[in-house]
């Protein structure tokens, strides 16, 4: 292949095409003037992967030569160490044979990763170098095409629907609460919602100095029953209480909700005085002090003394309507933003302000904030748009390439619209969470163009046709971008096999955008690429040149430096930035010292102990009001609870199914009184109605002879006296029994997560225990407490097998088993100090945390992979070959882990916890992927990196020329190449016979 890309070069340069001379064909191959083993080669006779040895008697073409000699264990293909002309050749060759052999011997079943390795590389290769010569060809095309395809998959975006249900986001669609909730759903048609009213005092003030306050409760309990809020629509939709009201918990109940009663009690506050006192407008019949008054005082006798907030609560009905992939009730929330708008326009005549509490406006601020972070996408453009601009920039208008920077952003964009596109098509719900895809694609895919546009910077050929150097560079740099696309596709692809629907979707639209943006990436950029560089061919200036500002006078002279003190412009010289020397001088020129190593790894130590010890304190713990956006009125409205009311108590109801409840009456007894004893429960919550109905009937229900006459009772009770508990049972269609019955509670205050968990099974098992009733407990919250509790499998799960993928990748890249170790390693690394740190920098583990668990993975493969990929195909002692990978692809990981910064740095500003959590996350998976990939892993290699090494020296790259040996050697062997075609042939198989080079 080598002798037939020379045979391809320009005619000054290469021999010209025709038989080899008789002399060359007569020459016996290299291998066997050396005495050693013949070499093997894939095939055989009746066997086609068969390995069988060249025929040293047969004519050996120069294909299979160099096949042989990849097939060997030698560090390069083409490495010589010392000309034949130079005397010691025959040593040389003895000595290189030997070292082959012991470093065979060490491999042991390397060399079969190494024979995969090298298929895998060599197909790669082949396939860039043709991709780009034919892109080079057709560059219009290929952006027509590219283009057209984008269109073409954006028409999926048609079918965007945004799925907000927090049900169907963070908890396993299979699991016990979804289907519970799906029963009660079923069998009680309408739920319940609440509508609150905050009465706040000001600082100095005290309710209880005059009747101001509750002159402005009852007159807002007035204008909301009446027709002044809603032209009356909550007597449509509020739910009622025996006497036939709305069902209100307020003070106004001391006094029956009647203003002429309140005005006449002359010790009013005597009488607010009262605990607990019976109220026939509450669902329970009783009115608890702490449910309708906070921060409250009170004398030696239990008289108040002073008084600083009050609630005012109505439960109104509940019907969902579903509209596309969410759910809403129009009637409730119309009414519901009326009654905020009346009382921010309320004024009262206390000291004091008044503050709603609606499911409205709770969804609807969260629902700007989620918009105003989505704008935060187009900042984040802009601001990585410019860093591409500047990074490929010079002070020259011709060789700058600053568009490029905008085309590598565009080529993502491009992306993200056919990615999404494509999800959105074959129906992955999409939500506001896949939303941080677009930021992570921003970090991700201009890594890629970074890469290329190094590789093309290493061919310093100034003579080169555009075709051959565009394809050279895009297969030097095909395999790196491929095992970095590869693996992040893997890993995120892993991912979406997860049972929870979020992360799964996030996954999905992440491993299929990285795909896209890949193929991309190695077309359409390259395609802009070849319109480039004809541009600078033609001298043509580049559309943003970084000087343009300070620059008088600048003109398209490829040779006039701009801004710069050197008026002569050198191609190359954008190759010596701050950036670049920083990275590839000065950084190893410290860590690869003794010292510098020994630092790197203290202080990578220290991190990882630092984050082992965070993983032992990380808590579980997810709350919806996170969502909240603070300095919102829901956010004042959430502190007004914990401040004056303790928040609000976790509801549970306890429910019954199709059962002979005739039979099971004892039972009902029994559960009632099992739930009022179950700790996790508040007692005085219960609200059991078998209890109430047999206190108030006189045993009724146990006394009845007949299921008739039992069913009969329950009927005539819940139809007068029992009104209360009739949206607590379901009769069959002609009401002659129950088929299912509600058991309202509270469960009690609880400190963590972990403790809602533990109430959780407590309730259920409690349920559990009567069988015969079909019982269940089920609160909307354990929707999402179910999904905490898998959060800790699931994110090991991921994880895991995720790690496994991109070990399996690397290990077929790298072909070498120590190296995929050290790179699997590296970023488990990494995972334990983003999870450790996450509990410093006060976060707590729950789905969103998982999904930047497993993201971690994908970004710092890239670092880690592209460091230990170069490292594998460089020569030289461990510390050179550390050296030499981070010259040739320090830079490029560098600016990859920038660009990702630069992505999420809008984030900084997010308003939701979701994005302020990706912010943080990245920040974290940045700094660390960027210090253990470009830090840690050199300084790892040089210590304790493989021996083993696939460099060689490829005539297709760079100068166009074999790069052979140095100084005389290097100039000689040219020299005889050049005079005629026998010496050039007797020069190919002497640089063929040496086994290692001088230099790298």
């Amino acid at each position: 292949v080598v002798v037939k890309r020379c045979r391809r070069r320009s005619k000054g340069d290469a021999p010209q095409r025709g038989r080899r001379p008789a002399a060359r064909a007569s020459r016996a191959p290299a291998w066997a003037r050396r005495g050693g083993p013949g070499p093997w080669v894939f095939g055989g006779p009746g066997r086609a992967s068969s390995l069988r040895p060249l025929d040293p008697g047969g004519a050996v073409c120069p294909c299979a030569r160099l096949a042989a000699r990849a097939k060997s264990n030698r560090s390069e293909i083409m490495a010589p160490n010392t000309h034949p002309a130079d005397g010691g050749g025959d040593a040389a060759a003895a000595a290189a044979k030997k070292e082959r052999d012991a470093a065979a011997a060490a491999n042991g079943d390397d060399r079969y990763l190494k024979v995969l390795s090298d298929c895998v590389n060599h197909r790669m290769e082949s396939f860039y170098r043709d991709l780009g010569e034919k892109i080079a060809d057709r560059p219009k095309t290929t952006i027509i095409i590219v283009l057209f395809l984008t269109v073409c998959f954006g028409l999926g975006w048609m079918r965007l629907q945004v799925e907000e249900r927090s049900e169907k986001l963070y908890t396993p669609q299979d699991s016990e609460a979804m289907d519970d909730r799906d029963w009660v759903r079923d069998n009680f048609d309408t739920g319940a919602r609440f509508v609150r009213l905050y009465y706040i005092a000001d600082d100095s003030a005290n309710f209880l100095d005059d009747r101001n306050a509750i002159r402005d409760l009852f007159t807002f309990y007035e204008d909301v029953n009446g027709t002044a809020v809603n032209d009356g629509g909550l007597q449509d939709i509020c739910l009622r209480v025996a006497n036939g009201q709305c069902m209100t918990e307020s003070v106004l109940g001391y006094w029956q909700y009647d203003r002429d009663t309140f005005e006449a009690d002359a010790d009013w506050v005597g009488t607010l005085s009262a605990i607990d006192i019976a109220d026939g407008f509450v669902f329970s019949g009783t009115l608890e002090v702490d449910d309708v008054m906070g921060t409250y005082a009170r004398d030696g006798t239990g008289r108040l003394t002073s008084l600083r907030a009050l609630r005012m609560t109505w439960m109104i009905e509940e019907n969902l309507v579903k509209d596309g992939l969410s759910e809403s009730d129009p009637v409730a929330e119309d009414f519901e933003e009326d009654f905020y708008d009346y009382t921010n326009d309320f004024d009262p005549t206390a000291d004091g302000d008044m503050h709603s509490e609606t499911d409205w406006r709770f969804n609807a601020v969260i629902s700007e904030a989620f918009d105003f972070d989505a704008l935060l996408s187009a900042v984040s453009y802009t601001l990585l748009t410019i860093y591409a601009c500047v990074v490929m920039s010079t002070n020259n208008w011709v060789h700058s390439r600053s568009v490029l920077g905008l085309v590598a952003v565009g080529t993502v964009g491009c992306s993200i619209v056919s990615g999404f596109g494509f999800c959105l098509a074959i129906g992955v719900p999409f939500s506001l969470v896949v939303n941080s895809v677009v930021f992570v694609m921003l970090g991700l895919g201009v890594d890629d163009a970074f890469v290329i546009m190094d590789a093309l910077g290493a061919i310093t050929d100034p003579d080169m046709a555009v075709r051959t150097k565009l394809g050279r560079a895009l297969a030097r740099a095909g395999a790196s971008i491929t095992l970095t696309s590869l693996t992040d596709f893997a890993a995120f692809l892993v991912g979406s096999s997860t049972i929870i629907p979020a992360l799964r979707a996030f996954c999905i639209f992440a491993s299929v955008t990285i795909l896209f943006d890949f193929m991309y990436q190695v077309t359409l950029f390259i395609a802009f690429l070849k319109l480039d560089e004809d541009r600078i061919i033609a001298k043509g200036s580049d559309c943003c040149c970084c000087c343009a500002p300070c620059c008088h006078g600048c003109v398209a002279d490829p040779e006039v430096a701009c801004c710069s003190k050197e008026k002569n412009f050198k191609a190359g010289d954008e190759r010596n930035s701050l950036v670049r020397r920083a990275v590839t001088v000065w950084l190893p020129d410290f860590i690869l010292t003794t010292h510098g190593k020994v630092i790197v790894l203290l202080a990578a130590t220290a991190l990882l102990c630092t984050g082992a010890v965070g993983i032992t304190k990380l808590e579980l713990d997810f709350q919806y009001e996170w969502f909240v956006p603070e300095g919102t009125d829901v956010d004042e409205v959430l502190d007004i609870q914990e401040d004056y009311f303790a928040g609000r108590p976790t509801p549970v109801s306890f429910y019954t199914g199709d059962v002979d409840y005739f039979t099971y009456r004892d039972s009902l007894t029994d559960f009632c009184t099992a739930i009022e004893e179950n700790s996790d429960v508040d007692a005085a919550s219960v609200r059991c109605w078998y209890q109430s109905f047999e206190e108030e009937t006189g045993n009724a229900g146990s006394n009845a002879a007949t299921e008739a006459a039992f069913y009969s009772a329950i009927e005539t009770y819940v139809n007068g006296q029992g009104a209360r508990f009739d949206d607590q049972l379901v009769w069959n269609d002609d009401n002659t029994k129950l088929v299912a019955t509600e058991i309202p509670a509270s469960l009690t205050d609880t400190d963590s997560t972990e403790q809602d968990l533990d109430a959780m099974d407590s309730v259920r098992n409690t349920a559990d225990e009567f069988p015969e009733l079909d019982a269940i407990a089920f609160s909307f919250p354990f929707v999402f407490f179910e999904g905490l509790a898998i959060v800790y499998e699931e994110t090991i799960r991921n994880v895991l097998l995720a790690l496994v993928v991109v070990f399996i990748v690397a290990l077929i890249f790298l072909a070498d088993l120590s190296a995929a170790l050290i790179v699997l390693i590296n970023i488990a690394v990494v995972d334990v100090c983003l999870l450790g740190f996450i509990h410093w920098f006060g976060m707590h583990i729950n789905m969103v945390i998982a999904i930047n668990v497993l993201l971690a993975i994908g970004l710092t493969v890239d670092y880690s992979a592209h460091i230990a990929h170069a490292y594998m195909h460089t020569s030289g002692t461990r510390d050179e070959r550390a050296r030499k990978a981070l010259e040739h692809i320090g830079v490029s990981v560098f600016n990859g882990g920038a660009t990702t910064f630069i992505a999420t740095l809008a984030l900084a500003f997010a308003r939701t916890y979701v994005f302020q959590v990706f912010f943080r996350c990245f920040v974290l998976i940045v700094l660390f992927g960027q210090f253990f990939g470009v830090i840690v892993l050199p300084v790892v290699l040089s210590l304790v990196g493989p021996t083993v090494s696939y460099y060689k020296e490829d005539p297709d790259r760079d100068s166009g020329k074999y790069e052979l040996v140095s100084g005389k050697s290097k100039q000689r062997v040219f020299d005889q190449y050049n005079s005629n075609s026998e010496s050039k042939a007797n020069a190919v198989d002497a640089v063929q016979d040496e086994s290692k080079d001088k230099e790298s």
